[in-house]
């Protein structure tokens, strides 16, 4: 019998063949030259993908033309996009950060908020500060979580009012991020407001216990003191941070055996 012929391949997808020809583009010597033109395309999927490569490049030139890129019509996107602009970001891109935290896209305001939250150390000026409180009243979940993460990690007191409202936030991730902040600002009624709510939780995030130690009560000391002794290492972590901004003296009998 005559031999059946072999099926043909199938075409590759259009998303493969990209990704093969902008890591093939990736391998010259001028690679982020020729990579920053086509941040010019209307295609979201191109522009992600040269996005991404120009970023991980450190190319510092393709930071102010991604923002009107159409990667960041996707609040997803604009989180992975801003954790990667992290490293290259300066203090002259503030003032564009502010403005996309004000009035950008989804993406755009997500890409702006996320940036600053992994450089902390730009964020001292006012006119930065202010945006941040602002964006604590952001659509965007992910936006507010930012904002109450550099917020927190600026020890900034002017921010407790906006923190405190967002312990009771929709969103759990805005909820935790907020609890940490107010306990590394270490102010003892805002905390406990986080020790009030994290009793409504259904469970709680590792990020409330802190708040926990600092203005719990008994029941938060006695679950400190379980979790210091559990067997799983991450829980006895959580626990000694908790224990250890704790002011009672059981919490310092547990750290001093350790």
């Amino acid at each position: 019998p005559a031999e059946e012929e072999p099926p043909a391949e199938k075409p590759a997808e259009p998303a493969v063949t990209l990704r093969v020809i902008l890591l093939a583009l990736g391998a010259r010597s001028d690679s982020s030259a020729v990579l920053a033109k086509a941040l010019a395309t209307r295609s979201q999927e191109m522009s992600e993908q040269v996005v991404r490569l120009l970023l991980m490049r450190r190319y510092e030139p393709a930071f102010e033309k991604l923002f009107g890129s159409a990667a960041l019509a996707d609040r997803f996107v604009g989180r992975d996009l801003g954790r990667l602009a992290e490293p290259i970001l300066e203090a002259k891109h503030l003032p564009k950060l502010r403005a996309l935290l004000a009035n950008g896209t989804d993406g755009a305001r997500v890409l702006a908020a996320t940036a600053l939250a992994g450089r902390v150390d730009l964020c001292g000026d006012a006119e930065t500060r202010k945006a941040l409180l602002d964006a604590c009243k952001d659509k965007s979940y992910l936006v507010r979580a930012s904002a109450a993460k550099v917020l927190g990690r600026l020890r900034a007191l002017a921010a407790l009012p906006q923190l405190v409202d967002l312990l009771s936030d929709s969103d759990s991730e805005v909820q935790a991020s907020a609890a940490e902040a107010v306990a590394a600002i270490g102010d003892r009624d805002a905390c406990a407001v986080a020790v009030a709510q994290s009793r409504l939780t259904f469970r709680r995030d590792p990020r409330w216990f802190s708040a926990m130690g600092i203005a719990g009560g008994e029941a938060e000391l006695a679950a400190l003191l379980q979790l210091s002794h559990s067997d799983a290492w991450l829980d006895r972590k959580v626990g000694m941070q908790g224990l250890g901004v704790c002011p009672r003296p059981e919490a310092l009998k547990r750290l001093l055996e350790v």
